[in-house]
């Protein structure tokens, strides 16, 4: 019911719903709208809004990369530019050409009145170079950008007569142009060149917040341009399509996102646990009782109709650790128990401690969604029904089942244990170790420098190690001839009176 059927869905409805469906300007979108035929006129054959169509927008010469700063919605990045791309090599043209063709002939084409002078430029560049050579009335020659000249066009014609053609085309009145995205872009040198085309069309999809709408338009446009650059030059093989898909990449980016967010949630919720128990096995068990609740909770949403949007996606992302609380309380307070030999009572003494808790704060915050259930506001509505459900089942899962795992198959006697002072302890000594290794090193080093040293062996034969101890009357001294550096760390000089 979660990974297979009926699972998480995305909408599929062309209306973002933000009351319920019982409020009236809900029920006109939902019912009454349909029953005017003003409202008719203005929607497509699949029930989409008809006033604004889906184009069909296919780019050359730069590449698809977005090398912005992901944290900040300002930061476009820089424009990476197709080092292979030339619009003006003859095999481009040719393929152009053909391509803008294909366009027409697809059944996601839709036929649009009117002059469509930029949007395959290289058709209106062909009947701009049909001008006569020789304008009959100025007498102005126009050569080589005129009717002598035949398609495809050699590259030094190309880029000279591109310019003038384009140039007369901007100035075309508005009434008949009105300058947008399609046409070739031009460097800013002193001699333009060519650095990017973009090629667009009308669709006959309308826009649509319906993720199954949008995935059967952009996959049916994606497939149909990858098949047409199989065939095309190395100048042009990096071309794409893009389209107004923005909230299309939102659905797409949360169906997939959000497994992956369950995932590292899961993931940390492990962490948290074995940070805070430092046993392998209670925190194993605790991470199975989440899990479990996890599919439990996200099984009720998809049973209440939930769609995966955006308020979606965060719900099921905070849900694990929501539900990790208690799983965490019940092993925190199993390790706890003062007769660690048995499982039974250990886990008698964890519910013992926390069931009352536990329950108090599932019964508080299951109060606080409660409360936002009158709102006519869907997400306030659905904010309180997802904490009911988290609370309440995530409680039922872990005293129940978790409390069932721990009484059945519990560790004892500190099976699967760490501690805190243990790591300490190993982690200390090894570091003692090493520097007890090095301060003998640095001791070895040193007496067989003045052992071996030129003038240090000749002085230590010959000195003399005197002590001088205070006492009553008489004073003690005592000479000590040793030829080792280390013989006066071993001597020992009593006093008389210490001597019985």
């Amino acid at each position: 019911m979660v990974l297979y059927y009926p699972k998480l869905q995305l909408p599929n409805t062309p209306d973002f719903q933000l009351f319920e469906s019982s409020h009236p300007f809900e029920k006109y979108d939902l019912i009454y709208k349909n029953h005017f035929w003003f409202e008719r006129s203005e929607k497509s054959g699949n029930g989409n809004p008809a006033n604004y169509k889906l184009p069909l927008r296919f780019v050359w010469g730069v590449l698809p990369v977005d090398n912005g700063n992901y944290l900040d919605p300002q930061s476009l990045g820089k424009l990476q530019l197709d080092s292979n791309f030339n619009m003006s090599q003859k095999e481009s043209q040719s393929w152009l050409l053909n391509f803008c063709r294909a366009i027409r002939k697809q059944p996601f084409y839709q036929t649009t009145l009117g002059a469509l002078l930029p949007n395959c430029f290289i058709e209106s560049f062909m009947s701009w170079m049909q001008r006569r050579c020789v304008d009959p009335i100025d007498n102005m020659d126009r050569r080589p950008c005129c009717e002598k000249e035949h398609f495809p066009y050699n590259s030094t014609v190309f880029d000279q007569c591109i310019v003038y053609a384009m140039s007369d085309l901007y100035e075309t009145p508005s009434e008949y142009f009105i300058p947008g995205m399609a046409g070739p872009k031009f460097s800013k040198d002193q001699f333009p060149t060519i650095k990017a085309v973009v090629v667009e069309y009308d669709s006959n999809y309308s826009y649509s917040m319906s993720y199954e709408h949008m995935h059967t338009f952009f996959t049916q446009v994606e497939e149909w341009m990858n098949e047409q650059l199989r065939s095309a030059p190395t100048s042009m093989k990096r071309g794409w399509f893009v389209s107004d898909l923005e909230f299309y990449d939102l659905q797409h980016v949360l169906s997939q996102g959000t497994i992956a967010a369950i995932g590292i949630s899961m993931g940390l919720a492990l962490v948290v646990l074995l940070v805070a128990t430092l046993n392998i096995l209670t925190s194993f068990y605790a991470i199975l009782t989440i899990t479990c609740s996890i599919f439990v909770i996200m099984a009720i949403l998809v049973s209440l109709g939930w769609k995966l949007n955006v308020l979606e996606s965060i719900a099921v992302s905070t849900a694990i650790g929501l539900a990790v609380d208690f799983s965490l309380h019940y092993t925190v307070h199993y390790r706890l128990c003062p007769t660690s030999d048995n499982r039974v009572k250990s886990t008698r003494y964890a519910l013992a401690n926390m069931v009352g808790p536990s329950l108090m704060a599932a019964t508080t915050t299951s109060a606080a969604g409660a409360f936002m259930m009158p709102s006519i506001i869907l997400p306030y509505i659905q904010i309180g029904i997802f904490l009911i459900t988290v609370m309440s089942v995530s409680w039922l899962y872990a005293t129940f089942y978790l409390g069932s795992l721990l009484a059945v198959a519990g560790p004892e006697n500190q099976f699967g244990q760490f501690h805190y002072s243990k790591l300490l302890c190993y982690f200390g000594s090894k570091k003692a170790t090493r520097e007890r290794r090095t301060s003998l090193t640095l001791c070895d080093t040193h007496e067989l420098d003045s052992l071996t040293s030129k003038c240090g062996h000749a002085y230590s034969a010959n000195r003399t190690l005197r002590r001088s101890l205070s006492g009553d009357k008489n004073n003690v001294f005592q000479y000590f001839h040793d030829q080792s550096p280390s013989a006066t760390s071993v001597i020992t000089i009593m006093a008389d009176d210490n001597v019985m």
